[in-house]
């Protein structure tokens, strides 16, 4: 597993920049979830009670993973990727 500081920051990024990405995954603010290589897999959003925040990855139609932090969120999402990445 990745040992991060910060993992995780919603970020209004224009797709014509070409700077990195600061964080390991990044919540843009149009819903898409990036990784720090530019890597889009997937969107993320709210509940219905916009009390947690859910990601969904591509080609989902249903959220993978729902929680009530983002920083929270944002591990999972790097335990899935690492998982993902050992098959």
């Amino acid at each position: 597993m990745r040992s991060i500081r910060a993992v995780a920051k919603v970020r209004n990024k224009d797709p014509s920049m070409n700077d990195d990405y600061k964080f390991p995954i990044n919540f843009l603010e149009n819903g898409n979830v990036v990784t720090k290589d530019d890597e889009h897999i997937g969107t993320w959003g709210t509940d219905e009670s916009d009390a947690f925040f859910e990601f969904t990855p591509n080609g989902a139609s249903e959220p993978l993973f729902s929680d009530p932090f983002m920083g929270s969120l944002a591990q999972s999402i790097l335990q899935w990727l690492d998982s993902e990445s050992l098959q």
